[in-house]
């Protein structure tokens, strides 16, 4: 007798609410375990409520046989929360993240621009730039280190992007000897640019 794994439905990944889990199984008659912590189980009776990043465990028996064990992790995320698409942090947010040393991963980041650090790199099609949340270069900075276009693409000109336009980037921040920063690999999400 052979016992499948169970299978986790949807699968794991990032979701913006809460997720009911189901372990969907193959094998007639088997019965499925589960764990949140990889230490303690349960026998799965009925679908799991995951209203937070949890990772679930799980394996099957039936008399004698033992499936292999099976993990998913589910990141539960509130597109609402600071740092997410539709609600960019503020420079000052952003540097805060960087400091506490959490919510710097995959996060969207607003401001005016209020440096070209250094211009167009023709080779790479990346350009450093400065933002604030007000425009001046004496207020808290975050730098776009090496910032790309729109979903990655090369800026293709120096005047893609220009001092007094109002940015939104996305990429992983961090702390690079005194500079606040979006990593490389970085990328703009949104610029509109103030009429002269």
């Amino acid at each position: 007798l052979y016992v499948e794994i169970p299978t986790f439905s949807p699968e794991g990944g990032t979701y913006n609410e809460a997720q009911t889990r189901l372990l969907p199984f193959a094998t007639a008659g088997a019965t499925i375990m589960y764990s949140l912590d990889n230490m303690s189980w349960d026998n799965y009776s009925q679908p799991l409520s995951i209203t937070q990043t949890t990772t679930i465990y799980t394996y099957a028996y039936k008399d004698m046989d033992i499936s292999g064990m099976a993990s998913a992790t589910y990141t539960i995320v509130d597109a609402n929360a600071p740092g997410t698409e539709a609600n960019p942090y503020t420079v000052a947010q952003a540097r805060a993240a960087i400091d506490a040393g959490t919510g710097v991963t995959g996060v969207y980041a607003k401001g005016i621009v209020s440096k070209i650090v250094t211009k167009l790199n023709t080779s790479y099609g990346n350009i450093s730039y400065n933002i604030s949340d007000d425009g001046s270069e004496t207020s808290n900075q975050l730098q776009a280190y090496r910032g790309k276009s729109y979903d990655g693409a090369k800026f293709t000109s120096e005047d893609d992007i220009q001092v007094g336009d109002e940015v939104v980037g996305y990429g992983d921040l961090t702390k690079y000897n005194s500079t606040y920063e979006f990593k490389q690999d970085n990328q703009l999400v949104t610029l509109n640019r103030p009429e002269a």
